[in-house]
């Protein structure tokens, strides 16, 4: 008989201070003796367990821990590498909405005085004024212009890298909260592939969320690294990203409710429930941070002050359900989604109930230890601040980019579902999360493609939402500035089918037909639309540059101190004024109102050309250089504008200037008539 072999756990368990009984102990010695003993008496050549133990278990800790790392570098590098392929083509995308007035004809921006606008409205440097401090955004678009010359690829490439880092943090997130790494990997995929996300990520102007999303996790991530070991540097860490989440976007204001839910959630899923305190920290000093931006806030960007929605107080919860509808990939996305109105006392009660609901179903989930605070608490608190936005403007527009972080609590609830350990009911959750992704993947893409230019953006509104009057004549708009009109007349049609009794198809029709020189036809049909809509500003400006332009001097006067009257607070009332100022004769005092009008309508090409126009008339030539070119920023295509260019930059002695802005408008359509020749001959006299 084989003498038994030591066995070499003993001195193991000792050494890792085990304190199973002794008697459990030596069962297992027992049992592993009589098998090594009998397999001993077989063989005759097994090696002495001593031995056989150095030799292999190095070797099995060392394939374990290298597995161990690889998938964590899968965890987050694969949501991140298909967050990569979706939006790549994304970084050719041109500017697009309001990324013109951001960045493109943001003068301020860039020049020497940039560094103003880190303490100003979002807003304040395109005209207007909404209450919003964004710093870090404004900062990004500066590092991004001065790297890229001010073109769009590296504005782009930014939004599709902190894509691909949100996504990646999902899958961290969620595999820090006890998911598998399978099912931590599918977290990160939802997010990277969620349809709702094109618009914070394919337009530049949309990294406000999207920076305040990679923000808002890393945040997450950190302070669940704070409250297992409690060092200083993560805990400034922590505090440093929620500073960052609230610089870059208001929703931010969520971020210490997310780090109580995750904390909730954390405390659940554990054996005991010690440490409550310890685990609250790090969402009571972010909420420390909060206040402190609060303050800053309040003394450097003022309130808005403008009137909000009828009932929107009751209706609020009525918008956050709106604004969840859209979260879905079945939903018809696009850069524009409806108009909002408060809803009916029924509908709006029925909405109230429904979030409260949801409040007590998460409190009864926390009670049983359910870990679905935070992904609960992702999908509805972050809609708070934008549906509150209704109780500061009337007519607030869905937008699909205020689900940047409701799409972070999907992911993970969606990947909690996938997690279940049952062998059917499990494979059929994994099989799901895979169609969910694969779903979402195809729906993106052409939602994605919707940014690719302005046309792009403007037509895909038109054909997914062809009940929105709003896009078809904006489309209209801009296919007349291109010259597409025949096709711009086809999209009014569609809109005055849609609306036969509004004004706005024919304030749309009169500016096409101004911009094709039909003045007589553009004043019909601008009047026309003040007899539907009297108040109609857009309807009015048209009147009054077509009575200007048809030398009807007294008309175009008294039109426009009408309008003035009636919108004393708009720039776009005092441009009018301006124009029938000019027209009459008054180029001095033409100036003041038109000046006032163009440095707040940045992109009213018009308005700057009629400003260059009376700015040279009265001698200021810088001015009116500084006009025109604002004029073709506002629209390349305006072959007048680069006249007005060329000419001011010969007068001011930049001959080289000049041609360049010559050679810009001998491109353009409106070269056949000569005058850039005739224009560029005089230059040259001139310089003779």
């Amino acid at each position: 008989m084989c003498p038994a072999p030591l066995d070499p756990r003993v001195g193991r368990h000792e050494a890792m201070g085990d304190h199973r009984p002794s008697q459990m102990i030596t069962t297992e010695r027992s049992v592993q003796n009589s098998a090594y003993g009998r397999l001993g008496s077989h063989t005759g050549k097994r090696p002495p367990a001593g031995r056989r133990r150095a030799s292999s278990f190095p070797a099995r800790a060392a394939t374990a821990s290298a597995l161990a790392g690889r998938a964590s570098v899968a965890t987050w590098a694969i949501p991140a590498l298909a967050a990569l392929v979706l939006y790549a083509r994304s970084v050719s995308f041109a500017f697009v909405w309001d990324d013109l007035d951001l960045v493109v004809r943001n003068a301020t921006l860039q020049g020497p005085g940039w560094l103003s606008l880190l303490a100003k409205d979002f807003w304040q440097s395109t005209g207007g004024g909404t209450g919003m401090w964004r710093p870090w955004v404004t900062l990004s678009y500066r590092v991004d212009g001065v790297l890229s010359g001010w073109q769009p690829w590296n504005f782009h490439l930014e939004n599709v890298l902190a894509h691909a880092a949100s996504s990646g943090l999902v899958a961290v997130l969620a595999r820090g909260r006890g998911l598998r790494v399978a099912a931590a990997i599918g977290a990160g995929l939802v997010y990277a592939t969620a349809p709702a996300l094109s618009e914070s990520t394919a337009w530049i102007a949309g990294r406000t969320d999207t920076f305040t999303v990679l923000a808002t996790l890393a945040a997450l991530v950190l302070a669940r690294r704070w409250r297992v070991n409690g060092s200083r540097a993560v805990a400034v860490a922590t505090l440093a990203c929620a500073a960052l989440a609230l610089l870059a976007k208001e929703t931010a204001l969520v971020l210490p409710l997310l780090l109580a839910a995750d904390a909730a959630d954390e405390r659940a899923s554990a054996a005991h429930d010690s440490k409550w305190r310890s685990l609250m920290r790090p969402a009571l000093a972010t909420l420390g941070v909060v206040l402190v931006w609060a303050l800053a806030h309040v003394s450097l960007v003022p309130a808005p002050n403008r009137p909000p929605e009828p009932g929107a107080l009751a209706g609020l919860a009525a918008l956050v359900w709106s604004h969840l509808a859209w979260l879905g990939p079945w939903a018809p996305h696009s850069p524009l989604l409806d108009q909002w109105l408060a809803p009916g006392a029924g509908v709006a009660s029925l909405a109230w109930l429904s979030l409260g609901f949801v409040g007590v179903a998460t409190g009864v989930a926390l009670r049983r230890r359910w870990p679905l605070t935070l992904p609960v608490t992702l999908v509805f608190a972050p809609l708070l601040p934008v549906a509150g936005a209704s109780l500061m403007e009337s007519g607030v527009r869905f937008a699909e980019r205020a689900l940047a972080l409701p799409a972070v609590g999907l992911a993970l609830a969606l990947a909690m579902l996938a997690d279940r350990r049952g062998a059917i009911s499990g494979r059929l959750a994994k099989l799901g999360l895979v169609a969910w992704v694969l779903l979402q993947a195809a729906v993106a893409w052409p939602a994605i493609g919707a940014w690719r230019d302005e046309e792009s953006r403007i037509r895909r509104v038109a054909e997914v939402r062809p009940h929105d009057t709003d896009a078809q004549l904006g489309l209209a708009d801009l296919l007349s500035t291109l010259g597409r009109n025949d096709e711009a007349r086809q999209w009014i049609a569609r809109a005055e089918a849609a609306d036969p009794r509004g004004a706005a198809p024919l304030v749309t029709r009169a500016s096409l037909e101004f911009r094709g020189g039909r003045m007589a036809e553009s004043l019909a049909a601008a009047e026309q639309a003040l007899a539907r809509a009297p108040d109609d500003l857009a309807a009015g400006m048209i009147r009054v540059r077509a009575l200007a332009r048809l030398s009807r001097p007294a008309q175009a006067l008294a039109a426009a101190r009408e309008l003035e009257h009636r919108h004393s607070s708009e720039p776009a009332a005092r441009g009018a004024l301006g124009v029938a100022l000019f027209a009459s004769g008054d180029a001095a005092a033409a100036v003041a109102p038109l000046r006032e009008a163009s440095e707040h309508l940045l992109d009213d090409s018009g308005l700057a050309w009629e400003l260059g126009r009376a700015a040279v008339a009265v001698g200021d030539v810088p001015l009116a250089r500084q006009a025109f070119e604002r004029a073709v920023t506002a629209q390349p295509e305006f072959y007048e504008g680069w006249l007005g260019v060329a000419d001011t930059r010969a007068r001011m002695g930049d001959l080289r200037g000049a041609e360049l802005a010559l050679a810009r408008g001998a491109a353009l359509p409106g070269a056949r008539d000569g005058r850039v020749e005739v224009l560029r001959a005089r230059i040259a006299g001139t310089k003779r």
